[in-house]
Formats: C-alpha cells, structure tokens, sequence
C-alpha cells in the first residue's frame, strides 16, 4: 500500500548543530527519504495525520537529541498547534511513518 503525501501535507525541519536550533528544509525538490542523515534530528510536521514526528538518525548523539526534544514544542506552537509529538529513531520507524517518507 502507497500513501500519497502532497507536499503541503509535511513540512521538514533540521537541527542545526552550531545554532541549536531547527531549520526547515525545501522539500519540494527531494524525495524526502533521501534527507535523512544518520547523525541529524529532524523533525517531520504530519498535518494529514497530526503528529510531529521528531527523528533520530542512529548516530545522532545524546545532547543532541536532548536539545531536538526541548525545542521541538517551540515547533509545534508555531506550525502545528495541538499536535502529539512522537519521538522515533531511526531503523525502528512505525509504519505510518515509513509510508510517509517513502521507505
């Protein structure tokens, strides 16, 4: 089973290491599995499903996922009231989530 996303259904932000903060990422020229980088967080805004995934890539590091997870609120107020915010790593991505991307 293919679900098709449009783009304006997902928006993607990177963590910046050096600023500590989170930089939404031009998705409208990728294929979004193909952003996905073993020592990055991201987090993927799901407005079809109403879940901010926040991703760890399996090389991400401690502090650095602890900075993803107390900014990721700050996100969510701003683009996506009211949404659960899920923490996933990666290799171990639920379902939803893998068709969402597209892997």
């Amino acid at each position: 089973m293919k679900l098709l996303i449009a783009i304006d259904d997902i928006k993607v932000f990177k963590l910046e290491r050096d600023s500590e903060k989170f930089k939404e990422i031009d998705i409208s020229q990728n294929i979004i599995k193909d952003i996905l980088d073993h020592e990055s967080s991201l987090i993927f805004i799901d407005y079809m499903a109403k879940i901010i995934w926040l991703w760890y890539g399996s090389k991400t590091d401690s502090k650095i996922k602890f900075i993803a997870a107390r900014i990721a609120p700050s996100i969510r107020d701003v683009h996506a009231i009211g949404f659960k915010i899920s923490a996933i790593d990666q290799d171990n991505e639920p379902d939803h989530f893998k068709l969402l991307i597209g892997i």
